[in-house]
């Protein structure tokens, strides 16, 4: 009876010493680094292998070796003393890390997962994004896997911040989040993106209530492909699409680009509001002129009812909207200037109850038909398009451009006409397009690419099923531009032409920002909005507006950081760790070198009065801007291998506005460096224009006491109908001791017919504009043994007056400005330097008004300084030590009294060297 029960335990007994002699190992891997058959490894499963001692019939229970037998030599049975052996922690001696296979069960390694991405469907919280730790302190966000052989090449990269760009007109990021593949070879290259933009994923996000495991989501898929043809031409295609889905039902089927209702759009629409006003509200006249309406309701049997006509043989529905706001005029209703037409559609009142309409649950789709007229704009809302205060908000809240506005300004009536509007949500932005390039075939250049934007929307309404059912709609805008140009000696010329759709987007509403469930708030882009294209005017790290992810980029100064030090370059002294609010073109014995913007020389094509690459705006970085359409064209000479000369044709037009640019322009340019004599600059840029399109830009302005300040600039209109010339003349000398450097600006804007303008626009604007900028400044080096001495001088003077009669930002002035300082060094010791200065300053105003201003009245400076520095190695840093004085007297004719300023510093720099 015993001797099954004895023969098993005698063989584990045996077993258990066996294992008990050998030495404390690591836990041993076994098969998973693979098992050689026939000179392959395999690393395939092979089950679970069985012990011939474990099929004998005992009842005693068998307790499988594992990790505490192996590691820390413990068995179940035995008494635990340890007073010879102390107790010892569980501590893992065998390597960090999980065991990982692939899809077919294969082996893959032992690690940490670091980045994991799966889309599953029909499943809750389906998109799971996971990124560990390691994806951060390992891989500092980004990790590229890549091979190549041959001609071929690919690469995969995954990243939190990748500088990555298909083409400037549909998708360009300086941080693009997300995956890249890209793929190379001799003739073609091929890229390929994915994001999850709208929970893009922080380390560590895991669980269906944060970034990880989500149902609700925005997806982007995107790619580009070339091919060489030839040595001169190359083809590609560029497709974008941002498309928001959900994981619980069949989210992908049908196609997944046109998007689908998230769950918390996923509800019936009871209230429905078209708002119509005026396309340029500015002119107080010719707004949205309004007729008569119409709703077609279609119910989930697909039938169709009309408040105006028999669809379908159904009667006519006798439901009519609520109208707020407007003016009467004889036959229709106008809303000019900031007046607005709301028509509200009540699907729950008691007028449509009475009209016996479908149920809100039973409609599949609306669509209203509009007897427009004039420069009218059009808006539509409903309950389930709301703000945080779940107000109805229209879609242009949150991007401008989603609206629907007239072609020109027609205020005479003469484009009456029906007008066809769908309602839905938006959930997909889809672009595709095509380029090509042509690279110096017999000297030629040419460029081009067209893009075409659909605007996904689906009527929202509750569905228990397949979501994909939701009826779609969609609205569409077309892009395009064309370059050629032949760069030769002597002639030369470029030609553009372009369009751009008012209605153009490569913007998206995000879905599930808040919560798996919450709204989209569409007036709120910061939160809500996914831009293809980024606003980085100052193309650094980071996007200029406010977008989720990011703060607002502070150090916005398009063409003001020549030397790329991401400081601006008027005010080079100042950085985070000591800010300084003062223009180096203000401050002491750095005016000298530094002057200010207004005397530098620049193209404005678009005529508002700031030189192009120092323009700055919250709009998409497209080569051209949106609502533009048109062509410039010059051709030119070299005269000499110093000067040339070019002139030139510029046509432009909006198209949702009657506005346009025409202007004729000449640009005469010479630069040459004479030997010993200096370096001679002169530009002229005379031009005939006539431009009464608004560009508004962002002006960047260093005010005293501020480190910059971003202003909004409206643009004056200077050349609706005008002349307009900018010359420049600069020379500049530098010998061993001597140095000195000429200045001289004069621009003009000239009005044609000023006398024939309307009173209020005399009123408004000057007939003459101009600006008038003289500076000369020397610099002389005396070295009498180890005391150096420079002395320098600079005089400026200034007359502006603006196009703006009552400008607050660009003020009328005349001034004079006289700068005397004297420069002092001596060396002290081998790394020691003692300086002194001295400088006199006089401001004097020839304008009255400015006698009494705080900041720009007259008055003088006289300052010193002393400063002690000692540069020298230490530690491996390359250290400095500065310490000084600074005295300052200022006497303004504003104040009632002198006020004198004084500073005493010690400073310690420690660099990295050279």
């Amino acid at each position: 009876m015993h001797r099954p029960y004895g023969r098993s335990f005698v063989c584990f007994f045996v077993l258990c010493a066996l294992l008990a002699e050998e030495p404390l190992q690591a836990q041993e891997i076994g098969t998973r680094l693979g098992e050689r058959r026939g000179g392959e490894i395999s690393y395939e499963l092979q089950g679970s292998g069985v012990l011939f001692d474990a099929l004998d019939p005992a009842v005693k229970k068998w307790y499988v070796p594992q990790e505490l037998f192996y590691e820390f030599q413990w068995r179940q049975w035995q008494y635990s003393n340890y007073a010879r052996s102390h107790y010892l922690r569980y501590v893992n001696t065998s390597l960090e890390g999980d065991y990982f296979y692939d899809l077919y069960g294969n082996f893959i390694t032992r690690g940490k997962l670091v980045y994991d991405w799966r889309v599953s469907t029909p499943q809750v919280a389906g998109n799971a994004l996971f990124k560990g730790s390691e994806f951060r302190s390992w891989f500092n966000n980004l990790v590229i896997a890549s091979d190549s052989k041959g001609q071929y090449f690919y690469s995969l990269t995954v990243g939190d911040r990748i500088r990555t760009t298909l083409t400037p007109m549909t998708f360009s990021k300086p941080s693009f989040t997300g995956m890249q593949f890209d793929v190379a070879s001799d003739k073609y290259e091929f890229t390929l993106l994915a994001s999850r933009p709208s929970a893009a994923g922080a380390v560590g996000d895991q669980g269906p209530t944060g970034a990880g495991e989500r149902s609700n989501d925005t997806n982007l898929l995107g790619g580009r492909g070339t091919v060489q043809l030839g040595d001169f031409v190359q083809l590609g295609t560029t497709y974008v699409s941002a498309f928001n889905a959900q994981t619980k039902n069949q989210a992908f089927s049908g196609n997944p680009f046109r998007g689908t209702l998230t769950e918390g759009q996923n509800n019936d629409v009871s209230r429905i509001e078209i708002r119509l006003s005026d396309d340029s509200p500015e002119d107080g006249d010719g707004g949205a002129a309004f007729f008569q309406e119409e709703i077609i309701i279609t119910n989930i049997d697909g039938k169709r009812f009309s408040n105006r006509r028999r669809l379908d043989d159904n009667s006519i529905l006798n439901f009519f909207p609520t109208i707020q706001g407007g003016f009467r005029q004889e036959g229709f209703l106008s809303a000019d200037g900031s007046e607005v037409i709301t028509l509200i559609y009540d699907l729950e009142g008691p007028e449509y109850r009475q009209a016996f309409g479908p149920a809100p649950d039973r409609i599949k789709s609306v669509e209203f038909v509009l007897l427009l007229a004039n420069d009218y704009r059009i808006d539509l809302t409903s309950n389930r398009q709301v703000n945080q205060k779940r107000q109805p908000v229209t879609l242009s809240e949150g991007i401008p451009e989603r609206t629907i506005r007239a072609p020109g300004n027609v205020q005479d009536g003469s484009n009456q006409r029906f007008i066809s509007l769908h309602y839905g949500l938006p959930v997909g932005n889809e672009i595709f397009g095509f380029t090509l390039d042509v690279e110096n075939a017999y000297g030629f250049f040419l460029a081009g690419e067209f893009a075409h934007n659909r605007q996904h929307k689906r009527y929202p309404r509750r569905l228990e099923t397949d979501v994909t059912e939701h009826t779609p709609s969609l609205e569409s805008g077309d892009a395009w531009f064309l370059n050629l140009y032949k760069r030769a000696h002597p002639l030369f010329f470029f030609a553009e032409a372009y369009s751009m759709d008012p209605n153009y987007s490569t913007s998206t509403f995000l879905a599930g920002i808040q919560n798996d469930l919450g709204p989209i708030l569409y007036d709120d882009n910061r939160q809500f909005v996914y831009e293809f294209v980024e606003d980085n005017d100052d193309q650094d790290r980071f996007p200029d507006w406010f977008r989720r992810g990011f703060t607002r980029d502070t150090e916005i100064f398009p063409g003001w950081d020549e030397n790329r030090d991401f400081i601006v370059d008027f005010n080079q002294n100042d950085n985070l760790r000591r800010p300084n609010t003062i223009p180096d073109y203000e401050e002491p014995f750095l005016r000298y070198s530094s002057d200010r913007p207004d005397f530098l020389f620049g193209i404005d094509m678009n005529n508002n009065g700031i030189v192009d690459r120092f323009e700055n705006d919250a709009q998409p970085d497209y080569l051209y801007k949106r609502d533009r359409r048109g062509y410039n064209i010059y051709v030119g000479s070299s005269l000499g291998p110093d000067a040339r000369l070019s002139v030139g044709r510029q046509r432009e037009r909006q198209l949702a506005d009657e506005r346009q640019n025409k202007s004729t322009y000449l640009l005469l340019t010479y630069e040459k460096d004479f030997p010993r004599l200096g370096r001679l600059q002169f530009y002229d840029n005379l031009r005939r224009v006539e431009d009464d399109i608004r560009d508004n830009v962002i002006e960047w302005v260093l005010r005293e006491g501020s480190r910059g300040d971003f202003v909004p600039f409206e643009d004056p209109l200077p050349a609706r109908n005008a002349w307009a010339n900018t010359l420049y003349l600069g020379y500049r000398y530098a010998a061993d001791n001597l140095r000195f450097v000429n200045r001289f600006k004069y621009e003009f804007f000239r009005q044609v017919d000023f006398a024939e303008r309307p009173f209020k626009q005399q009123q408004a604007i000057r007939e003459i504009a101009s600006l008038l900028g003289i500076i000369n400044k020397a610099e002389y080096t005396f070295n009498l043994g180890a005391l150096r001495l420079e002395p320098r001088w600079k005089n400026e003077f200034l007359r502006y007056r603006p196009t703006r009669k009552e400008d607050q930002i660009r003020v009328a002035t005349t001034e004079l400005r006289e700068l005397l300082s004297l420069i002092g060094r001596i060396s002290i010791l081998s790394r020691t330097t003692l300086q002194v200065g001295l400088e006199y300053f006089y401001v004097n105003q020839f304008r009255e008004i400015l006698e009494n201003d705080p900041v720009r009245s007259d008055r003088n400076e006289l300052i010193y300084t002393l400063q002690l520095t000692n540069n020298v190695a230490y530690l491996g840093y390359d250290l400095w030590a500065q310490a000084g004085i600074h005295i300052a007297r200022v006497d303004r004719k504003a104040a009632a009294k002198a006020h004198t300023e004084s500073s005493l510093f010690l400073t310690l720099y420690a660099g990295f060297g050279e």
